[in-house]
Parts: C-alpha cells; sequence; structure tokens
C-alpha cells in the first residue's frame, strides 16, 4: 500500500505540484466557484448601512479663569460620559425614535426597550484630543442617519449647557446653606467672646500693665494712710496726755487755792515758772499741728498766751494784773472739752483711716487676684480667638467662594464659558459603510483559494496510487526493468480533448466571473451615488 508521506512531499518540485493542481482541479475550482458566489451574493444580500458623523469643538470659556474661575473643572472624558449616560437614557432615545419614526421594521418583532437597546449600538462617540469628539450613528437610510447625528449632537450641547448652569446653580446654592451655618457660627464666636470679656473685665491679658499700675497706685495709698493712720495715733496719745495733765493742774489748783498755797511750781514750767502757760504753749502747738492760725481755738489760745506773758511781765504789781481763779486759770476758756472733742474727732479719724485701709487691702487683693489669673485667661481667650479666627477665615473663604461661584453662574448663564460647538454637521453618506462589499469579495476568493487548494491537497494525500516510475522505485525499494506505456484509444483522445475544453471553458468562467462581480460592484456603487445625489 503507498502512502504519501512528508519526505515525498519535501522532494517534491513544482512540476509535481503543478501536475497535482491539473489532476485536482475540480476540487480546487468548485469550492472556489461555491464560495466566490455565495460571498458575492451575501455582500449584496446583506442591508445597506450608513454612517452619518458630526464633529464637534469643545469651546474654551471666553472670560479669562484669571477673574472667573469655572465650577465645572472634571476632565472631558468624564463630562462627555455623564453627558452621554443622560442622552443614552431609554427616556431620551424612545423620544428620538418616536419622533423621527426610527427602527419601523423592528416595531413589529421587538419590545421598545430592545429597539432602545439597538439604537445604543448604532451611537458611538470617539473624544479625538482635548478639544473636540466626534459622534457617528448608523443606519439604512441615508437621510435619516444624517437627521439622527445632528439631532444627537444637539442634544449634546443643549445637555452640557444644563448640566455647567445646573452645576454652577448648586454650587451657588450649597456655598450659600454653608455661608448661613458659617455665619451663625461666627455669630454665636462673637457673642462668647464679648461674654467673656465682660465677664472677666480686669483680669484680660491687655490689662495686665492696667492692674500692675493700679496695685503701685494702691500700695502707694496704703503707704500714705499707714503714715496718716500712725500720725492720727500719736495725736490721739498726745491728746490724752494733755487732758490728764490739765486734769492734774486742775485739780492741784483748786486744792491750793483753798489752802492758800501758790501753784507755781506744780507741773511743767517753761522759762517764765509758769505751768500754765507751758500747758497752753503745748496745747497751741496740737492745734497748728491740725488747724491754720485763723481756727478760732488757735486764736484764742494765741490770745490767753499773750495775755498771760503780759501779766508775768507786770510781774507784782496787783493793779496791772487781772484775777486769776485757781479754779480757772485759763480765764474761763475748757479747754479740756476742746481737747476731748478734739479726741473725739481723731478717733473718727482713725477710724476712717483704718475703714480705708481695709478698703485699699481688699482692692489690692482683687487687684492681685486679677494679676494671677490672667495667664489662665490668656489661655482661654487664646483658645475663644484661634476659634474665631479659623471660623472668619473659613466664613470669609466661602464668601469669596460664593462671589465666584455667582459670577461663574452669571457667565454659563451669557453662555460665555466652557461650550460644545458643532464644526462639521452631519451630512447625507454617499456610500453605505456596511457592508464592505470588495472586501467581502476578496475574502470569499481567498477563502475559495484555500478551500480548494486544502481539499485537492487532501485527496492527494489519501490516494494510494503510483503516478510515476519514481514512486514505484521508492516503494518497492527495487529498480524497474521495463514499463508499459499508456494506451490512447480515440476514445480516451476524445475524452482528454473534452476535459482539457472544460478546463479550459471552467477557468474563463472563473475569470469571467471575478470580471462580472466587479463590473456590477460598480454599477451599484453608481446607482447608490446617483440615488442619494
Amino acid at each position: 500500500e503507498r502512502k504519501f508521506s512528508m519526505k515525498q512531499a519535501a522532494q517534491m518540485n513544482i512540476r509535481d505540484y503543478m501536475e497535482i493542481v491539473l489532476r485536482r482541479k475540480w476540487f480546487i475550482v468548485l469550492p472556489f466557484i461555491i464560495i466566490v458566489i455565495g460571498g458575492i451574493i451575501y455582500s449584496y444580500q446583506r442591508p445597506r448601512i450608513y454612517q452619518a458623523s458630526t464633529l464637534i469643538l469643545i469651546q474654551q470659556q471666553k472670560v479669562p479663569t484669571a477673574y472667573v474661575q469655572p465650577t465645572v473643572t472634571s476632565p472631558i472624558g468624564e463630562r462627555l460620559h455623564t453627558i452621554s449616560q443622560q442622552i443614552m437614557s431609554r427616556t431620551r432615545l424612545e423620544a428620538i425614535i418616536n419622533e423621527l419614526s426610527l427602527y419601523q421594521d423592528l416595531r413589529g418583532t421587538l419590545f421598545m426597550e430592545e429597539i432602545v437597546e439597538e439604537m445604543r449600538k448604532d451611537i458611538e462617540l470617539q473624544v479625538r484630543g482635548r478639544d473636540s469628539f466626534q459622534l457617528f450613528y448608523e443606519g439604512k437610510n441615508p437621510r435619516v442617519v444624517a437627521t439622527v447625528a445632528n439631532k444627537i449632537a444637539s442634544l449634546f450641547i443643549e445637555e452640557n449647557l444644563k448640566v455647567r448652569e445646573e452645576l454652577a446653580e448648586g454650587t451657588t446654592e450649597f456655598l450659600d446653606r454653608e455661608l448661613s451655618r458659617v455665619k451663625k457660627q461666627l455669630v454665636n464666636q462673637e457673642t462668647a467672646l464679648r461674654r467673656y470679656k465682660e465677664e472677666h473685665i480686669g483680669a484680660l491679658p491687655e490689662q495686665m500693665d492696667a492692674n500692675l499700675s493700679s496695685l503701685n497706685r494702691l500700695q502707694l495709698q496704703y503707704q500714705a494712710i499707714a503714715g496718716s493712720l500712725e500720725n492720727a495715733k500719736e495725736r490721739k496719745i498726745t491728746l490724752q496726755r494733755q487732758i490728764s495733765q490739765i486734769s492734774q493742774i486742775s485739780g492741784l489748783s483748786s486744792q491750793a487755792g483753798e489752802i492758800g498755797i501758790e501753784t507755781g511750781g506744780i507741773g511743767e514750767t517753761d522759762m517764765t515758772g509758769s505751768p500754765e502757760l507751758a500747758q497752753l504753749k503745748q496745747i497751741l502747738a496740737g492745734l497748728q499741728s491740725r488747724y491754720t492760725d485763723k481756727h478760732p481755738d488757735v486764736v484764742r489760745i494765741k490770745n490767753r498766751i499773750k495775755k498771760m506773758e503780759a501779766e508775768l511781765v507786770a510781774g507784782g504789781d496787783d493793779e496791772d494784773i487781772p484775777d486769776v481763779s485757781p479754779s480757772d486759770p485759763y480765764g474761763g476758756f475748757d479747754f479740756t472739752e476742746t481737747l476731748k472733742v478734739q479726741l473725739l474727732e481723731t478717733d473718727f479719724e482713725i477710724k476712717r483711716l483704718a475703714g480705708e485701709q481695709r478698703e485699699i487691702t481688699a482692692k489690692t487683693a482683687v487687684y492681685q487676684r486679677r494679676v494671677e489669673e490672667i495667664p489662665r485667661r490668656e489661655q482661654e481667650l487664646l483658645s475663644l480667638k484661634r476659634d474665631y479666627s479659623n471660623t472668619k477665615a473659613n466664613y470669609q473663604s466661602l464668601l469669596d467662594k460664593k462671589l465666584n461661584a455667582q459670577l461663574a453662574a452669571n457667565m454659563e448663564r451669557m453662555q460665555k464659558g466652557e461650550r460644545f460647538k458643532i464644526l462639521d454637521t452631519a451630512r447625507i453618506p454617499q456610500k453605505p459603510f456596511k457592508p464592505n462589499r470588495p472586501r467581502i469579495i476578496l475574502l470569499s476568493l481567498l477563502l475559495g483559494l484555500g478551500i480548494g487548494g486544502g481539499l485537492a491537497f487532501g485527496v492527494e494525500y489519501m490516494d494510494h496510487s503510483f503516478r510515476d516510475i519514481d514512486d514505484l522505485e521508492r516503494f518497492i525499494g527495487l529498480p524497474v526493468l521495463a514499463t508499459i506505456p499508456k494506451i490512447i484509444t480515440d476514445d480516451d483522445a476524445r475524452r482528454g480533448k473534452i476535459r482539457k475544453r472544460i478546463a479550459l471553458a471552467s477557468s474563463f468562467g472563473v475569470l469571467a466571473l471575478i470580471i462580472a462581480t466587479a463590473i456590477v460592484h460598480y454599477f451599484v456603487y453608481r446607482l447608490d451615488f446617483l440615488i442619494l445625489k
């Protein structure tokens, strides 16, 4: 049994391949013709699909961004995806389908959801760089395709304006709410700060110098009052001593007058030897330390002293010396009552000074407590001021953003911001987008040749007959001594001529088929062009 091996295939030459092709020509020609005819029929039976496109330019805002910051800052790809999702919604597409009476051939076989899904498949969006994008729509009617493409492009423009305006207005509303909230918080913090200062007035950090000055002033006042108090106490002791001395002098003078004894040597005396005169001078010194020379008591004491000195100068002249009663050595002037009044006034003064001293002590304690509390108040006040400053800065920032958002919203309403502009409107397509008949025919030709050639070589591989002496010698491994030539009868010759004619006719038929296909395709293309035109 003969088998066709890979080694034998490697030893074959071009002539051998040509012999195989001629020998198995029908296995090549028939599949080729069938596949090519099938491809041609398929390409012309498929419905013609047209595609229309529109190019949309993304225009930047007309107002410089240094003056008005746009509220829409997302990349164009994200925005187009969002807008396309809104336009591709069932509500929008169903409205377009009903408005333009699309997909009439599918109305009776598919539900509206399925028809909408078919329309989604026919729409394509391609982003071209950062400044433009292109919309594509496919359909069977070229005029309808162009109309739908322009319709979808206008929807993109309207939706973009709507989205930008809604975003700008939404930003403004959000900032309004936030601004009101922060303003309320700012007012509450201002009230809390004011109440804190009112509650702790005098103990605030900025009042430290004033408190220290008040403390110094109170200390000086305390020292002055302490000195006045000491003087008052000493004056009280002096008055008490004077009252005691006058009482002693008056008592002794009374006793001496009763027994007729002179009192000149009793008590303290001055240079004249008169104790009464010395006592009067002491009283005068005490009065002058408190009153002026015009005070009535000072004037009376001075007059009394002059009178007594005049009496002492007169000496023993009884006629010129006035009578002085031992029981009233001061000539009718009650010094004891005067001194007691002065002593009472001194007591009142001591009490007043002591009260002022207590008040100053209390005030000093208050100011001292304020000074000690200032560090803690400073920390609390710093915390309040820090929160207030942060809230105020946040409020100012929100206010600036609100003003910018209002400008951006006005800019969007006036269409001065970024917007879409149709650069190339969709035109009626001149030729169908699908099917691509030249491509289908070319693929059918290649497929027919491939299948035919593969079928021919497959049949040759399964054929075990010997075709020449070399095949026989390779198979049996022995040399061939003689061969019997092929006996060709007249019938064989006639059949061979017929086969050759058929093969030649088949070749010409295939060539004619290819030429006819090209001619038909050309005329169909021209007919489509004329119809559309």
